[in-house]
């Protein structure tokens, strides 16, 4: 039998303290802060990337957005966004509040200084680059040098590259044909989030290409990477 159960008086030192014969039961629990990343989680950098590029930010702070309706926007589990919010709220200016039994996350700075405050963390969505037969016009959205062309004074390149989620990819990888770099300029970008929510007339958004090409080896590229910017409203 438990000392509980028996209604014995106990003391489990910096744990519990249990006194029935005094109506006390002491419990302290602890709730460990979400750890700071060197980079975001995929899920994270969709959830604040389409936060920054879907919402209106003429207020400050910004108005908040629940969990559940922002899962069903971005075609991800409830629970994908919910630890989203636990990563992007490690900087004092992003925080969590609930309501109910929702949560919302809200932003306490302007758009600008958010995105500042986590561009280093950002990565490139890519995660593999396939060469394939023929163009693709079916599948995906623009990506790649081909998007930043078209947001650029960039010369766009010859060919196509379209961008898939990951999981989209898997199911349709066996139909296409791949070659080699030279014998095609039809590519096919396979992205560890979800590319179409962000995407705008067909085309990836502007946040997700500075985040692969901001560094890229080519001058050319890197310039027009950050020339995007400054087409984004609040920036």
């Amino acid at each position: 039998m438990s000392l509980i159960a028996a209604r014995l008086n106990f003391v489990v030192p910096h744990y519990q303290l249990y006194l029935p014969s005094l109506l006390v039961d002491l419990t302290e629990k602890y709730v460990p802060l979400p750890a700071k990343r060197d980079r975001l989680s995929p899920a994270a950098q969709l959830t604040l990337f389409y936060l920054l590029q879907r919402r209106d930010h003429s207020r400050n702070p910004f108005e908040g957005v629940a969990a559940s309706g922002l899962a069903h926007e971005l075609g991800v589990s409830p629970m994908s966004v919910l630890r989203s919010f636990d990563e992007l709220s490690t900087r004092d200016d992003v925080r969590q509040e609930k309501i109910g039994r929702e949560r919302k996350l809200t932003f306490h700075a302007p758009a600008a200084k958010i995105f500042e405050s986590f561009r280093s963390l950002t990565r490139s969505p890519v995660t593999q680059t396939y060469s394939v037969a023929y163009p693709i016009a079916q599948l995906g959205v623009i990506s790649g040098e081909h998007a930043l062309a078209r947001y650029s004074s960039l010369v766009e390149p010859e060919g196509t590259t379209r961008a898939i989620y990951n999981v989209e990819w898997r199911k349709v990888r066996s139909e296409f044909i791949e070659r080699s770099t030279d014998e095609t300029t039809h590519r096919v970008e396979v992205w560890a989030y979800n590319p179409a929510p962000l995407a705008a007339g067909g085309i990836v958004d502007r946040l997700s290409l500075n985040a692969q090409f901001a560094n890229d080896g080519d001058e050319r590229v890197a310039m027009a990477a950050n020339e995007i910017l400054k087409e984004v409203k609040w920036f």
